[in-house]
């Protein structure tokens, strides 16, 4: 059964990786969602996110997070700063 964290539509969270947003439908879903009308397989593009590393590589690194939850890209909250321990 396909879920939210295999299409190509859903972004997860920079930190809170289990979270993600569907840019498809605009709303907020746990990654073992799914699947949904609006769902489609990933497509490798030139820069994707690993969420494993939580980082932007080219796809000619890509061997070097095989077996990565690998993303076309990730949400980034404007609230993150919130739920950040300060380093006073």
């Amino acid at each position: 059964m396909k879920a939210c964290k295999e299409c190509k539509w859903w972004k997860p969270d920079a930190l809170l990786t289990y979270i993600g947003e569907c840019e498809k439908k605009h709303i907020s879903t746990m990654d073992s969602e799914g699947p949904c009308e609006a769902f489609a397989e990933k497509a490798e593009s030139e820069f994707m996110w690993c969420s494993d590393c939580r980082e932007t590589f080219h796809r000619s690194e890509k061997e070097r997070h095989k077996r990565h939850a690998i993303h076309e890209g990730a949400r980034v909250d404007d609230d993150a700063h919130e739920y950040i321990l300060a380093g006073d």
